[in-house]
């Protein structure tokens, strides 16, 4: 099935006018961060660093990799274009939390760049002290105790 989130129709013979409403009703449904609570998101992001570094530090370098800067950076995205107040919102693409993120929080943007230019461990160690620092004044459902023990397993 096709996903989308935005169109526009100019001339309509053949009710396609609905049937886009009806695939963008269903796509928004059924996205990542609509259907996510933050404790979901927030247990997947320290999942993705947890075993990403795990994977890493035992040579699997591309897995470590991936899970740290693709997956664990994902779930983290969601949960900052949710809780970061942005005048520019409306600039993020609701299929793709990576999309114009630097647009819509440039500064955020720019020190998660850097952050992912770093080796993955040191990485892993930047994304969680930014979403602590982020997040933990935002939600209530951060846990600590579970941000810690994560940290204190990526090797220095």
């Amino acid at each position: 099935m096709a996903r989308i989130n935005r169109y526009r129709v100019l001339l309509d013979r053949a009710d396609l006018e609905r049937r886009l409403e009806e695939l963008s009703t269903l796509t928004a449904a059924g996205t990542e961060a609509a259907r996510a609570d933050d404790a979901w998101l927030l247990g997947q992001f320290l999942t993705g660093v947890l075993v990403g570094t795990g994977r890493f530090a035992r040579g699997e370098r591309l897995s470590g990799r991936s899970l740290i800067c693709g997956q664990a950076l994902r779930h983290l995205l969601i949960l900052l274009a949710r809780h970061e107040p942005s005048l520019r919102r409306v600039l993020l693409d609701d299929l793709d939390p990576m999309r114009r993120f630097e647009l819509a929080q440039p500064e955020l943007g720019r020190e998660l760049d850097a952050i992912l230019a770093s080796d993955p461990p040191a990485a892993a160690r930047g994304l969680l002290d930014l979403a602590r620092r982020e997040l933990a004044p935002k939600l209530s459902s951060v846990p600590h105790r579970a941000v810690d023990l994560v940290a204190a397993q990526i090797p220095k």
